[in-house]
């Protein structure tokens, strides 16, 4: 039996990306996706995930982790849905 659900990033700023100031402080690292992804896969319980779509930052919240800046939270996800 296996899982399906989805991980949904906010708006991610990677390497090349030419951002202003505001539009990177709306930004999550791609670090913080592969860490929610890591720790779902560590999840024991993680059939009870299928059919969700799971923002970065509920996530964390749920295994404890956080971006690279030590937050737990995605400027863009607050604005747009939170959760």
């Amino acid at each position: 039996m296996h899982s399906t659900a989805t991980v949904s990033p906010g708006f991610m700023r990677l390497e090349r990306m030419n951002l202003t100031p505001d539009e990177r402080a709306m930004t999550e690292t791609a670090e913080f996706a592969g860490r929610a992804v890591a720790a779902i896969a560590s999840d024991a319980e993680v059939l009870e995930l299928s059919g969700q779509v799971l923002t970065t930052p509920a996530l964390a919240r749920k295994y404890s982790f956080t971006d690279v800046d030590g937050t737990q939270r995605s400027p863009f996800w607050d604005r747009h849905w939170a959760g």
